[in-house]
Protein backbone atom coordinates (compact mmCIF):
# COMPACT_ATOMS: atom_id res chain seq x y z
CA UNK A 1 0.00 0.00 0.00
CA UNK A 2 1.30 3.46 -0.92
CA UNK A 3 1.10 6.28 1.63
CA UNK A 4 1.80 9.98 1.05
CA UNK A 5 3.44 11.54 4.12
CA UNK A 6 3.58 15.34 4.40
CA UNK A 7 5.70 16.99 7.07
CA UNK A 8 6.89 20.43 8.20
CA UNK A 9 9.43 18.80 10.54
CA UNK A 10 12.79 17.70 9.20
CA UNK A 11 12.07 14.03 8.38
CA UNK A 12 15.24 12.54 9.86
CA UNK A 13 16.80 12.47 13.31
CA UNK A 14 17.94 15.79 14.67
CA UNK A 15 18.10 17.05 18.23
CA UNK A 16 14.55 18.38 18.20
CA UNK A 17 11.53 16.53 19.51
CA UNK A 18 9.46 17.20 16.39
CA UNK A 19 12.04 15.66 14.07
CA UNK A 20 12.59 12.67 16.35
CA UNK A 21 8.87 11.90 16.28
CA UNK A 22 8.75 12.40 12.50
CA UNK A 23 11.72 10.13 11.89
CA UNK A 24 10.34 7.32 14.02
CA UNK A 25 6.93 7.61 12.35
CA UNK A 26 8.45 7.26 8.90
CA UNK A 27 10.54 4.31 10.05
CA UNK A 28 7.50 2.57 11.59
CA UNK A 29 5.20 3.21 8.63
CA UNK A 30 7.82 1.91 6.20
CA UNK A 31 7.59 -1.53 7.83
CA UNK A 32 4.11 -1.93 6.35
CA UNK A 33 3.71 0.63 3.55
CA UNK A 34 5.55 2.36 0.74
CA UNK A 35 6.07 5.83 2.25
CA UNK A 36 6.55 8.79 -0.09
CA UNK A 37 7.64 11.89 1.82
CA UNK A 38 6.94 15.51 0.92
CA UNK A 39 8.98 17.87 3.10
CA UNK A 40 7.29 21.27 3.29
CA UNK A 41 9.79 23.91 4.29
CA UNK A 42 9.11 27.53 5.20
CA UNK A 43 12.60 28.98 5.46
CA UNK A 44 14.92 26.72 3.43
CA UNK A 45 16.43 25.09 6.51
CA UNK A 46 17.68 21.55 6.02
CA UNK A 47 17.03 21.57 2.26
CA UNK A 48 20.62 20.60 1.44
CA UNK A 49 20.52 17.86 4.07
CA UNK A 50 17.26 16.49 2.70
CA UNK A 51 18.64 16.43 -0.82
CA UNK A 52 21.70 14.58 0.48
CA UNK A 53 19.50 11.94 2.12
CA UNK A 54 17.35 11.80 -0.99
CA UNK A 55 20.32 10.75 -3.11
CA UNK A 56 21.93 8.37 -0.63
CA UNK A 57 21.41 4.90 0.78
CA UNK A 58 20.51 6.34 4.18
CA UNK A 59 16.75 6.07 3.66
CA UNK A 60 14.93 3.09 5.17
CA UNK A 61 13.55 0.55 2.76
CA UNK A 62 10.20 1.59 1.28
CA UNK A 63 10.85 5.31 1.88
CA UNK A 64 11.30 7.94 -0.83
CA UNK A 65 11.59 11.71 -0.60
CA UNK A 66 9.60 12.74 -3.64
CA UNK A 67 9.56 16.50 -3.15
CA UNK A 68 10.93 19.34 -1.05
CA UNK A 69 8.32 22.08 -1.24
CA UNK A 70 9.41 25.56 -0.20
CA UNK A 71 6.59 27.81 1.01
CA UNK A 72 7.44 31.49 1.10
CA UNK A 73 6.40 33.31 4.25
CA UNK A 74 6.57 36.86 5.53
CA UNK A 75 9.53 36.95 7.92
CA UNK A 76 8.93 40.45 9.27
CA UNK A 77 8.90 40.80 13.05
CA UNK A 78 5.25 41.89 12.96
CA UNK A 79 4.30 38.82 10.94
CA UNK A 80 6.11 36.53 13.39
CA UNK A 81 4.35 38.07 16.37
CA UNK A 82 0.98 37.80 14.67
CA UNK A 83 1.73 34.18 13.72
CA UNK A 84 2.59 33.27 17.31
CA UNK A 85 -0.59 34.71 18.77
CA UNK A 86 -3.08 34.20 15.97
CA UNK A 87 -2.03 30.81 14.55
CA UNK A 88 -5.39 29.22 15.50
CA UNK A 89 -7.20 31.86 13.43
CA UNK A 90 -5.05 31.61 10.31
CA UNK A 91 -6.91 28.66 8.84
CA UNK A 92 -6.86 29.06 5.09
CA UNK A 93 -6.32 26.82 2.11
CA UNK A 94 -2.81 26.84 0.75
CA UNK A 95 -2.91 26.41 -3.01
CA UNK A 96 0.74 25.38 -3.27
CA UNK A 97 0.29 22.48 -0.85
CA UNK A 98 -3.00 21.39 -2.41
CA UNK A 99 -1.49 21.46 -5.90
CA UNK A 100 1.47 19.43 -4.65
CA UNK A 101 -0.82 16.76 -3.19
CA UNK A 102 -3.01 16.67 -6.30
CA UNK A 103 0.01 16.27 -8.56
CA UNK A 104 1.34 13.28 -6.65
CA UNK A 105 -2.05 11.63 -6.26
CA UNK A 106 -2.50 11.70 -10.02
CA UNK A 107 0.84 9.99 -10.64
CA UNK A 108 0.65 7.42 -7.80
CA UNK A 109 -2.06 5.20 -6.40
CA UNK A 110 -1.97 6.42 -2.81
CA UNK A 111 -4.37 4.83 -0.36
CA UNK A 112 -3.76 7.16 2.61
CA UNK A 113 -2.74 10.78 3.16
CA UNK A 114 -0.72 11.21 6.36
CA UNK A 115 -0.19 14.75 7.65
CA UNK A 116 2.57 14.97 10.25
CA UNK A 117 1.23 18.28 11.51
CA UNK A 118 -2.11 20.03 11.69
CA UNK A 119 -0.18 23.15 10.62
CA UNK A 120 -0.39 21.58 7.15
CA UNK A 121 -3.78 19.88 7.35
CA UNK A 122 -5.53 22.97 8.73
CA UNK A 123 -4.95 24.58 5.35
CA UNK A 124 -6.21 21.73 3.19
CA UNK A 125 -9.65 21.00 1.77
CA UNK A 126 -9.77 17.25 2.35
CA UNK A 127 -12.90 16.50 0.31
CA UNK A 128 -11.21 17.06 -3.04
CA UNK A 129 -8.82 14.12 -2.50
CA UNK A 130 -11.36 11.44 -1.52
CA UNK A 131 -8.81 9.44 0.50
CA UNK A 132 -8.56 8.30 4.13
CA UNK A 133 -6.75 10.96 6.16
CA UNK A 134 -4.49 10.68 9.20
CA UNK A 135 -3.43 13.88 10.97
CA UNK A 136 -0.76 13.67 13.65
CA UNK A 137 -1.41 16.67 15.88
CA UNK A 138 1.28 15.50 18.31
CA UNK A 139 0.49 18.26 20.82
CA UNK A 140 -3.09 19.34 21.41
CA UNK A 141 -3.23 22.92 20.03
CA UNK A 142 -6.00 23.83 22.44
CA UNK A 143 -3.79 22.79 25.35
CA UNK A 144 -1.01 24.89 23.83
CA UNK A 145 -3.32 27.90 24.00
CA UNK A 146 -4.42 26.98 27.52
CA UNK A 147 -0.84 26.69 28.78
CA UNK A 148 0.41 29.85 27.08
CA UNK A 149 1.25 32.76 29.35
CA UNK A 150 -1.13 35.60 28.58
CA UNK A 151 -0.83 37.27 32.00
CA UNK A 152 1.35 40.06 30.65
CA UNK A 153 -1.14 40.93 27.93
CA UNK A 154 -4.00 43.30 28.62
CA UNK A 155 -7.24 41.31 28.63
CA UNK A 156 -5.05 38.20 28.25
CA UNK A 157 -7.60 35.69 29.54
CA UNK A 158 -10.29 37.07 27.24
CA UNK A 159 -7.84 36.77 24.35
CA UNK A 160 -7.08 33.15 25.34
CA UNK A 161 -10.79 32.29 25.47
CA UNK A 162 -11.31 33.92 22.07
CA UNK A 163 -8.51 31.84 20.54
CA UNK A 164 -9.78 28.59 22.05
CA UNK A 165 -13.36 29.06 20.92
CA UNK A 166 -12.39 29.98 17.36
CA UNK A 167 -9.99 27.06 17.11
CA UNK A 168 -12.57 24.66 18.52
CA UNK A 169 -15.21 25.78 16.02
CA UNK A 170 -12.79 25.34 13.15
CA UNK A 171 -11.67 21.86 14.22
CA UNK A 172 -15.28 20.78 14.64
CA UNK A 173 -16.02 21.69 11.02
CA UNK A 174 -12.74 20.48 9.57
CA UNK A 175 -11.93 17.16 11.26
CA UNK A 176 -15.14 15.36 12.14
CA UNK A 177 -15.65 13.14 9.08
CA UNK A 178 -13.30 10.49 7.70
CA UNK A 179 -10.21 11.83 9.47
CA UNK A 180 -8.21 10.01 12.14
CA UNK A 181 -6.48 12.32 14.61
CA UNK A 182 -3.33 11.24 16.45
CA UNK A 183 -2.01 12.78 19.66
CA UNK A 184 1.10 12.06 21.72
CA UNK A 185 -0.93 12.42 24.90
CA UNK A 186 -4.59 12.50 25.92
CA UNK A 187 -6.07 15.68 24.39
CA UNK A 188 -8.39 18.19 26.03
CA UNK A 189 -12.12 17.62 26.46
CA UNK A 190 -12.77 19.50 23.21
CA UNK A 191 -11.73 16.38 21.28
CA UNK A 192 -13.81 13.80 23.18
CA UNK A 193 -16.23 13.29 20.28
CA UNK A 194 -13.56 13.08 17.58
CA UNK A 195 -12.01 9.99 16.04
CA UNK A 196 -8.66 10.20 17.81
CA UNK A 197 -5.98 7.79 18.97
CA UNK A 198 -2.96 8.11 21.25
CA UNK A 199 0.46 7.33 19.76
CA UNK A 200 2.98 8.44 22.40
CA UNK A 201 6.42 9.74 21.66
CA UNK A 202 8.96 6.94 21.63
CA UNK A 203 12.69 6.38 21.76
CA UNK A 204 14.98 3.60 20.63
CA UNK A 205 15.65 1.66 23.83
CA UNK A 206 17.40 -1.09 21.87
CA UNK A 207 20.60 0.93 21.42
CA UNK A 208 21.86 -0.32 24.80
CA UNK A 209 23.60 2.91 25.75
CA UNK A 210 26.53 2.57 28.10
CA UNK A 211 25.65 3.16 31.74
CA UNK A 212 28.62 3.86 33.97
CA UNK A 213 28.41 3.04 37.66
CA UNK A 214 31.95 3.84 38.71
CA UNK A 215 32.32 7.38 37.34
CA UNK A 216 32.90 10.26 39.71
CA UNK A 217 29.89 12.24 38.59
CA UNK A 218 30.44 15.89 37.74
CA UNK A 219 26.89 17.21 37.66
CA UNK A 220 23.19 16.65 37.25
CA UNK A 221 21.81 18.22 34.11
CA UNK A 222 19.14 19.71 31.91
CA UNK A 223 19.35 19.11 28.15
CA UNK A 224 17.06 20.87 25.68
CA UNK A 225 16.81 22.96 22.55
CA UNK A 226 16.56 26.59 23.65
CA UNK A 227 14.83 27.75 20.51
CA UNK A 228 11.83 26.19 22.30
CA UNK A 229 10.64 28.78 24.84
CA UNK A 230 9.32 26.24 27.41
CA UNK A 231 12.90 25.00 27.89
CA UNK A 232 14.03 28.52 28.79
CA UNK A 233 11.03 28.86 31.10
CA UNK A 234 11.95 25.58 32.81
CA UNK A 235 15.56 26.55 33.50
CA UNK A 236 14.55 30.04 34.62
CA UNK A 237 12.11 28.53 37.09
CA UNK A 238 14.62 26.04 38.47
CA UNK A 239 17.45 28.54 38.88
CA UNK A 240 15.28 31.16 40.54
CA UNK A 241 12.92 29.06 42.63
CA UNK A 242 15.05 26.03 43.50
CA UNK A 243 18.77 26.08 42.71
CA UNK A 244 19.52 29.47 44.26
CA UNK A 245 18.26 28.12 47.60
CA UNK A 246 19.83 24.63 47.61
CA UNK A 247 23.08 24.81 45.61
CA UNK A 248 25.27 25.34 48.68
CA UNK A 249 23.96 22.07 50.13
CA UNK A 250 24.65 20.00 46.97
CA UNK A 251 28.16 18.79 46.10
CA UNK A 252 27.41 18.43 42.37
CA UNK A 253 27.15 21.26 39.86
CA UNK A 254 24.10 21.88 37.70
CA UNK A 255 24.84 21.56 33.97
CA UNK A 256 22.67 23.32 31.39
CA UNK A 257 23.17 21.85 27.92
CA UNK A 258 21.57 22.37 24.54
CA UNK A 259 21.84 24.38 21.37
CA UNK A 260 20.42 27.79 20.45
CA UNK A 261 20.84 29.30 23.91
CA UNK A 262 20.67 33.10 23.54
CA UNK A 263 23.79 34.83 24.84
CA UNK A 264 21.75 36.92 27.25
CA UNK A 265 20.71 33.76 29.11
CA UNK A 266 24.18 32.25 28.99
CA UNK A 267 25.56 35.30 30.78
CA UNK A 268 22.65 35.39 33.19
CA UNK A 269 22.72 31.72 34.18
CA UNK A 270 26.44 30.99 34.42
CA UNK A 271 27.85 30.84 37.95
CA UNK A 272 30.35 28.95 40.09
CA UNK A 273 28.06 25.89 40.40
CA UNK A 274 26.14 26.27 37.16
CA UNK A 275 27.84 25.00 33.99
CA UNK A 276 26.74 26.14 30.52
CA UNK A 277 27.74 23.39 28.13
CA UNK A 278 26.09 24.37 24.84
CA UNK A 279 25.27 21.84 22.15
CA UNK A 280 26.15 18.25 23.06
CA UNK A 281 27.83 16.17 20.37
CA UNK A 282 28.69 13.10 22.47
CA UNK A 283 25.51 12.14 24.31
CA UNK A 284 27.00 9.01 25.84
CA UNK A 285 29.81 10.95 27.49
CA UNK A 286 27.37 13.64 28.59
CA UNK A 287 25.05 11.19 30.32
CA UNK A 288 27.90 9.22 31.85
CA UNK A 289 29.04 12.41 33.57
CA UNK A 290 25.51 13.21 34.71
CA UNK A 291 24.14 11.44 37.78
CA UNK A 292 20.57 12.25 36.79
CA UNK A 293 18.69 14.82 34.71
CA UNK A 294 15.87 17.24 35.43
CA UNK A 295 12.95 18.55 33.39
CA UNK A 296 11.27 21.20 35.57
CA UNK A 297 8.72 22.08 32.89
CA UNK A 298 6.23 24.82 33.67
CA UNK A 299 4.91 25.50 30.16
CA UNK A 300 4.57 23.86 26.77
CA UNK A 301 2.52 20.84 25.79
CA UNK A 302 2.73 17.19 24.85
CA UNK A 303 5.20 14.63 26.15
CA UNK A 304 8.86 15.52 26.55
CA UNK A 305 11.23 13.40 24.48
CA UNK A 306 14.06 14.68 26.68
CA UNK A 307 12.63 12.47 29.44
CA UNK A 308 12.71 9.35 27.25
CA UNK A 309 16.21 10.12 26.00
CA UNK A 310 17.49 10.42 29.55
CA UNK A 311 15.86 7.13 30.56
CA UNK A 312 17.29 5.37 27.50
CA UNK A 313 20.76 6.26 28.81
CA UNK A 314 19.89 4.85 32.22
CA UNK A 315 19.53 8.21 33.93
CA UNK A 316 16.42 9.01 35.92
CA UNK A 317 14.81 12.31 34.93
CA UNK A 318 13.34 14.29 37.81
CA UNK A 319 10.44 16.27 36.43
CA UNK A 320 7.41 18.29 37.47
CA UNK A 321 3.80 17.16 37.39
CA UNK A 322 3.46 19.29 34.26
CA UNK A 323 6.51 17.67 32.68
CA UNK A 324 5.37 14.14 33.51
CA UNK A 325 2.25 14.31 31.33
CA UNK A 326 2.07 11.17 29.27
CA UNK A 327 4.43 9.42 31.70
CA UNK A 328 2.18 9.45 34.77
CA UNK A 329 1.77 5.68 34.95
CA UNK A 330 5.49 5.10 34.41
CA UNK A 331 6.47 7.42 37.25
CA UNK A 332 3.86 5.92 39.57
CA UNK A 333 5.50 2.50 39.11
CA UNK A 334 8.97 3.63 40.22
CA UNK A 335 10.28 2.68 43.65
CA UNK A 336 11.16 6.30 44.45
CA UNK A 337 9.09 9.41 43.81
CA UNK A 338 10.76 11.35 41.00
CA UNK A 339 8.22 14.14 40.53
CA UNK A 340 8.75 17.50 42.24
CA UNK A 341 6.72 20.70 42.14
CA UNK A 342 7.60 22.66 45.27
CA UNK A 343 11.02 23.91 46.33
CA UNK A 344 11.01 21.45 49.23
CA UNK A 345 10.21 18.51 46.96
CA UNK A 346 12.99 19.44 44.55
CA UNK A 347 15.45 19.89 47.40
CA UNK A 348 14.59 16.57 49.06
CA UNK A 349 14.85 14.52 45.86
CA UNK A 350 18.06 16.15 44.63
CA UNK A 351 19.75 15.89 48.02
CA UNK A 352 18.79 12.23 48.40
CA UNK A 353 20.00 11.21 44.94
CA UNK A 354 23.28 13.13 45.17
CA UNK A 355 24.07 11.50 48.51
CA UNK A 356 22.99 8.05 47.30
CA UNK A 357 24.59 7.85 43.87
CA UNK A 358 24.31 4.08 43.45
CA UNK A 359 20.61 4.27 44.26
CA UNK A 360 20.21 7.04 41.66
CA UNK A 361 21.82 4.85 38.99
CA UNK A 362 19.69 1.85 39.92
CA UNK A 363 16.60 4.04 39.77
CA UNK A 364 17.59 5.14 36.28
CA UNK A 365 18.00 1.53 35.17
CA UNK A 366 14.61 0.65 36.64
CA UNK A 367 12.96 3.55 34.80
CA UNK A 368 14.72 2.59 31.55
CA UNK A 369 13.44 -0.97 31.80
CA UNK A 370 9.85 0.09 32.48
CA UNK A 371 9.85 2.80 29.80
CA UNK A 372 11.11 0.43 27.12
CA UNK A 373 7.91 -1.61 27.42
CA UNK A 374 5.61 1.36 26.75
CA UNK A 375 7.60 3.93 24.78
CA UNK A 376 9.56 1.77 22.35
CA UNK A 377 9.59 2.11 18.56
CA UNK A 378 7.70 -1.20 18.32
CA UNK A 379 4.80 0.37 20.24
CA UNK A 380 4.55 3.24 17.76
CA UNK A 381 4.69 0.81 14.83
CA UNK A 382 1.77 -1.18 16.24
CA UNK A 383 -0.25 1.97 17.02
CA UNK A 384 0.14 3.55 13.58
CA UNK A 385 -0.72 0.34 11.74
CA UNK A 386 -3.84 -0.11 13.87
CA UNK A 387 -4.92 3.49 13.20
CA UNK A 388 -4.62 3.05 9.43
CA UNK A 389 -6.25 -0.39 9.47
CA UNK A 390 -9.23 1.06 11.34
CA UNK A 391 -9.72 3.71 8.66
CA UNK A 392 -10.43 0.98 6.12
CA UNK A 393 -12.87 -0.80 8.43
CA UNK A 394 -15.05 2.28 8.86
Amino acid sequence: MNLLYLTYSFPFHTKTGASVRTSYQIECLSKHYQVDVVYINKNKQHIEQVNTYKNSNFLPANVRIIEVLHIKTDNSSLSKRMHNYLEPLLFRNNAAIENCISKHIKSNEYKVLFFRSNVISDRINFKQFNLPIVVDFDDDPLQVIENANYKKRKFGYIFKFFLQQNAHRFYKRHYQTGVALVFANTPSHYFLNYNYQIAPNVYNFNLKHAVTKTTSFKYFSFLGNFSHQPNIDAVEFFLKEVWSFIKNDIHLSFCIAGKNLPEIYEQKWKSDKTIILGEVEDLESFYNNSLFTIAPMVSGSGTNIKVLESLSYGRICITSSFGSRGFEELYQQLTYNSIADTRTEWKNIIQYLTVNEEFAINLGEEACSKASATFSVAVMEHKLKAIIDNLFRE
